[in-house]
């Protein structure tokens, strides 16, 4: 059976999680998908993580190919990038290490590819978990951002979400190793990085979804950073994100998207500005032009309901 299914590496970038990586490396065993192997880049974590990661290869080596790097930290990006070129596989995902994979969803996601040989990636759903395992939500697309799930299940609606809604959470996604000579990979200058990668993904209509929870996101209580200098540097990164990427759009989409580069714009304006007449200057400039796309959201929102 293992020899007639390709390879698929899973890509686990580690940063600091001692406690969560075991449970993370273990759920991608327990996946039934047969042909696997994990590609770990310890990310310069300063806890126990490369302790652990070693002691889970030595327990586990017969049962996986694992291949496992120690090094400085250089981000989130540029160790994704890394590990794609040091994996094998013909399909890659990735999987945080404190996130972890369930209801055997590394083999829905590849059979969903199987079958649509004209995309080269898909995402599915994730549940929220907190640091004790407990659910705080089961479905992560919900709770971050209140993407339309069944929308999602059209080219169109999905890329309208991906643009619009954007909020996916959880290691959800398997990608065709061709997928990386069609489109430039993660960029390690932005903080958000994910967000630009799939919209380059919907914007060549190469992105598919299941609606399948294949993986558990964890929510700790680090995670987002309350810093109004981080708040104004992902707004600022966000908006860039959106202007890099209005050359791949036209029509709607890109009408869109210009709107989602104004919100942005004025997020950042508003939390890092000083001066009383710029911030008055924004304000009334975004409620002029936020009426407007708000309006046409709505008529793109309806034209996309079933029919």
């Amino acid at each position: 059976m293992q020899q007639n299914k390709p390879l698929i590496s899973i890509l686990v970038p580690a940063f600091n999680h001692e406690h969560y990586i075991e449970q993370c490396l273990n759920s991608i065993i327990n996946d039934n998908y047969p042909n696997k192997e994990i590609i770990i880049i310890n990310d310069g974590s300063s806890d126990n993580t490369d302790l652990v990661v070693l002691n889970w290869i030595l327990k586990n080596k017969d049962r996986i190919p694992v291949s496992y790097k120690y090094r400085e930290n250089k981000g989130i990006s540029a160790t994704i990038n890394e590990m794609v070129h040091m994996a094998k596989g013909e399909y890659l995902g990735v999987i945080a290490s404190d996130d972890f994979a369930i209801n055997n969803g590394i083999e829905k996601r590849y059979k969903y590819l199987a079958k649509n040989p004209h995309k080269l990636a898909v995402v599915g759903d994730a549940i929220v978990v907190d640091a004790n395992n407990k659910v705080i939500s089961e479905s992560s697309l919900s709770y971050i951002r209140n993407m339309d799930r069944k929308r999602m299940l059209t080219d169109k609606g999905l890329c309208m979400e991906i643009i619009s809604n954007w909020g996916m959470g959880g290691s959800t996604n398997l990608m065709h190793r061709d997928l990386f000579g069609l489109i430039d990979n993660f960029d390690p200058s932005l903080i958000v990085e994910d967000w630009d990668f799939y919209l380059k993904l919907v914007s060549k209509n190469l992105l598919g979804y299941i609606d399948e929870i294949v993986s558990a996101y964890r929510v700790l209580p680090n995670s987002v950073s309350k810093s109004k200098d981080k708040e104004a540097l992902i707004c600022q990164n966000l908006a860039v994100t959106a202007q890099n990427n209005l050359k791949y759009f036209k029509g709607v989409e890109k009408l869109m998207l210009f709107g989602e580069f104004l919100q942005f714009r004025h997020k950042y304006n508003r939390i890092s500005s000083s001066s009383k007449f710029s911030l008055i200057t924004s304000d009334i400039f975004f409620k002029i032009t936020n009426k407007f796309f708000k309006l046409s959201k709505k008529m793109i929102n309806w034209r996309l309901l079933p029919q």
